[in-house]
């Protein structure tokens, strides 16, 4: 699955008298490892950002680090397809509906002056197209997102995990993190349940190893053992396909 969700960015300052608009599009293969490319244009100034998951090429990134302390958490996903995922490397999926959830949990750290201890997001990723990558869509987080702390939200999502969902939520979770499973419910709307292969450690396909994001550690290549997502148009659910794990600790947002 995935997207992505932090190679070097560069801002290009110019004044224009333009609206106001985000404009997220896939990642491109001549980028290093870029997950996803995201373009911000605004009245002032025209920014470019690429964000470089572990897909290919360097695994260096830059964020602003004066009011950001160390995120410590781990990560894991589920999608539809076999394994291993095409999309990490090949941008596109071997499931013709790609819908992809991923599980951020934070143990500790600080990011922008929120305290973000023990906290959990989902963050739920389709495509646009059969059998294209998924993009993010909505992020739920199981603590408020009103005011400020939304805003927050976004930043550390777009500058550290490289991620930019087009909304965020607030949803009642019910979460259950072991080493070797990751359990999240949202009644009515989300059961999430991936677990590792078989009890035991695995490293991901050498079709995968390079190319996931460059801030996760300690990949392994797990299961779905039950994943079910349901909106007004539907039930969208898959058992016994791809699921990847692996932790993170961004020690000053790096």
């Amino acid at each position: 699955m995935k997207l992505g969700f932090a190679s070097r960015f560069a801002e290009v300052g110019s004044r224009l008298r333009t609206r106001q608009f985000s404009l997220l599009v896939p990642f491109s293969q001549s980028l290093s490892r870029p997950r996803r490319v995201f373009l911000t244009l605004s009245w002032s100034s025209l920014i470019v950002v690429a964000f470089t998951s572990t897909w290919g090429g360097d695994t260096t990134r830059e964020t602003r680090t004066s009011d950001q302390g160390d995120l410590r958490g781990v990560w894991s996903d589920a999608c539809p397809c076999t394994v291993p995922c095409p999309c990490w490397r090949r941008h596109r999926a071997n499931a013709k509906h790609c819908l992809n959830i991923q599980l951020f949990h934070i143990g500790s750290g600080r990011y922008e002056d929120v305290n973000f201890a023990d906290s959990t997001f989902v963050l739920v990723a389709q495509p646009d197209e059969e059998y294209g990558a998924p993009f993010p869509h909505i992020l739920y987080s199981d603590k408020t997102v009103e005011g400020q702390r939304a805003k927050i939200i976004g930043n550390l999502f777009r500058e550290v995990f490289g991620l930019v969902p087009q909304r965020i939520e607030y949803a009642q979770f019910q979460t259950r993190i072991t080493h070797n499973a990751h359990v999240a419910v949202v009644p009515g709307i989300l059961k999430y349940d991936v677990v590792a292969r078989l009890g035991r450690k695995a490293q991901p396909s050498g079709e995968v190893r390079g190319y996931l994001y460059s801030w996760l550690s300690d990949a392994e290549q797990w299961g779905v053992r039950d994943l079910e997502y349901r909106t007004a148009e539907g039930v969208t659910s898959y058992r016994g396909t791809n699921s990847l794990s692996g932790s993170f600790h961004l020690a000053n947002g790096r």
